[in-house]
């Protein structure tokens, strides 16, 4: 598209805690660390973006309806966050 500098670019993220990130099941998945095809890979993505200079921004994000879970995961991912 003929962007050169990514410094100007900003990857706008969607994150949804639940077990295929949809967004669309009760339960939340709590061991956000997990990686691989079915993980959350959130630390190697942020190592990506380092290792690229990208930036991003989780611009949109939810939790199922299973309170126990998904208040445990959706603590968990305001702290990396937060971190």
């Amino acid at each position: 598209a003929g962007v050169t500098d990514l410094s100007k670019i900003i990857i706008n993220v969607h994150q949804y805690l639940d077990s295929d990130y949809s967004g669309t099941h009760d339960q939340c998945v709590t061991n956000l660390n997990s990686t691989g095809a079915d993980g959350y890979n959130l630390d190697a993505f942020y190592d990506y973006l380092q290792r690229n200079q990208l930036k991003a921004m989780v611009t949109e994000f939810g939790a199922g309806q299973d309170q126990e879970s998904c208040r445990e995961a959706m603590n968990k991912f305001l702290t990396y966050l937060q971190d």
